[in-house]
């Protein structure tokens, strides 16, 4: 009686082995970060949905994480940087800003290539494995298309928060997760993306129940007759909203688009935004002192802006850039 309870025993103990052997054996592992199939010992393809520069829908994919990444605008080059991924630059181009602080020691060490578009020449000296920047890069004028760069070897990724059509804060957090699976440093992705909505969320929360100012943005001034301004395709213009505004142009199915001084006056705007970058000439003096200007709410109130236009455009500093609207807009509560 004894030896068949030891025998069935022993059948129990050998079944539960072969069944905890098969499951291990379907499991994907980590091994130095990198995600790996057991069962082979192969390492799982990195695919993530992705666009080229006209927006079609691409399947983007790499054997391993790239080494070798060039940014060829200051918003990837931030976003990069933030997910500390400074090590994996090759090199970066132009800036319409001065790099953040926090990320200067760290790009100091990253080759720049040129203060504005870099060239097709510079770019394959360095070797890439990997491209990200806006789509006006990626044209025969510049550095050819994403299909001609792939065929020479070297993936594209244009964030989404850049390409045609309407813009959304929601686009820049799926930029910087796609960019953190690509590089294989997903906690990072989501640590960056949960402080930009918590600061964005501790705004709104502080301007609740606050009735919407009215809105204008001043991009540049074309000339005596006439500004740029942003419509409702614009990620300013979301911003705007978060913020606590309304933009007096968002029935404007565009971008930026130039109005003229007669239209901005009759719609006569509580704030004025105005962005600035490295070599604008706009300041608020000017827009004081501007004779077709001087008689808006805004000017008479004292109620401008001044925005640096890195954060209004897709990247890190977008959550900045709300605060910073916000505090102009709703000055008293941000005291």
């Amino acid at each position: 009686m004894l030896k068949k309870f030891n025998k069935k025993l022993m059948l129990i103990i050998m079944s539960l082995t072969v069944a905890a052997t098969v499951v291990a054996c379907g499991k994907t592992e980590k091994t130095n970060g990198e995600k790996v199939d057991s069962s082979n010992g192969t390492k799982q393809e990195i695919s993530i949905k992705a666009y080229d520069q006209d927006k079609n829908e691409i399947n983007l994919s790499f054997k391993e994480s790239p080494k070798r990444a060039i940014t060829l605008n200051q918003s990837p080059t931030e976003m990069l940087l933030a997910l500390g991924l400074g090590d994996k630059m090759v090199g970066t181009a132009f800036l319409d800003d001065e790099i953040l602080l926090e990320y200067k020691e760290a790009y100091d060490k990253i080759p720049v290539l040129s203060k504005t578009y870099a060239s097709l020449e510079s770019v394959l000296e360095k070797n890439p494995d990997i491209l990200i920047g806006w789509p006006s890069n990626f044209d025969e004028k510049h550095l050819g298309t994403v299909e001609e760069l792939e065929s020479k070897g070297i993936k594209v990724y244009i964030p989404k928060s850049t390409l045609k059509g309407e813009k959304k804060i929601e686009d820049v957090y799926e930029d910087i997760l796609n960019l953190s699976k690509i590089f294989e440093v997903e906690e990072n992705g989501q640590k960056l993306v949960g402080e930009m909505k918590d600061k964005i969320e501790k705004v709104q929360e502080k301007i609740k129940g606050k009735e919407p100012v009215k809105v204008a943005v001043i991009d540049s001034i074309e000339d005596t007759k006439s500004l740029n301004t942003c419509g409702n395709v614009a990620l300013e213009d979301k911003l705007i909203t978060l913020a606590g505004g309304k933009n007096v142009f968002g029935d404007i199915d565009k971008s930026y688009t130039t109005v003229s001084f007669e239209e901005l006056i009759a719609r006569n705007p509580d704030v004025l935004v105005v962005n600035y970058f490295m070599g604008s000439n706009l300041s608020v003096e000017q827009i004081k002192n501007n004779p077709m200007l001087k008689n808006l709410d805004a000017v008479k109130n004292d109620r401008i802006v001044l925005v640096p236009l890195t954060e209004m455009m897709g990247g890190v500093r977008n959550a900045d850039g709300v605060e910073r609207l916000a505090k102009g807009f709703y000055p008293e509560i941000f005291k």
